[in-house]
């Protein structure tokens, strides 16, 4: 990556083109699962390390280069020991693989309002907010905001998402994934 991102801003560039923003998410929906299963447990960072166990170990012991020096401005310094490098590459593995998919297949709940994954007391806001003709900082989905399907999102959906934050029966599946 280095300069390609950081000074051309070359993914920036396509990503600014439908086209390819089309051709990532086709690709990425194509290849999810595999993708998903590469830093599960048990997937298959955990397979390769277990099937070259012995020779990542040679590299960490009888090796005279130093595996835990920093050899590139562009590379984050490496911790001290092989499993720690290996968790870590795992945890940045799950978490661009949660961000892609929040970003190229994102799930939409009836009531988050804002989109943020969370239905919580920010999106009453919000809607009482649109309705009070301020502006929003998003651009407003009326599927996640119109809890009663009447067409429009009103007060009464602020208010029905407030009694299904405060746990007390409404009509409406708040929460439940919108198709």
């Amino acid at each position: 990556d280095g300069p390609y991102t950081e000074e051309m801003h070359f993914y920036k560039l396509l990503c600014k083109y439908d086209w390819f923003m089309e051709e990532a998410k086709s690709i990425f929906l194509e290849n999810r699962e595999y993708i998903e299963n590469i830093s599960a447990d048990g997937g298959l960072i955990d397979s390769l390390a277990a099937e070259y166990a012995d020779e990542i170990e040679r590299n960490f012991t009888l090796t005279p280069w130093k595996v835990t020096k920093q050899w590139s401005v562009y590379q984050r310094k490496p911790l001290p020991t092989y499993q720690e490098n290996l968790e870590f590459f795992k945890d940045w593995c799950n978490a661009r693989f949660a961000w892609m998919d929040s970003y190229l297949n994102p799930q939409f709940y009836l009531g988050d309002v804002d989109l943020s994954g969370e239905i919580d007391i920010d999106d009453v806001t919000f809607i009482l907010r649109l309705n009070a003709m301020m502006e929003l900082p998003f651009e407003l989905d009326e599927k996640t905001s119109d809890v009663d399907g009447n067409g429009e999102t009103e007060i009464i959906d602020a208010t029905y998402i407030q009694r299904w934050l405060a746990e007390m029966p409404i009509a409406y599946p708040i929460g439940e994934l919108i198709a």
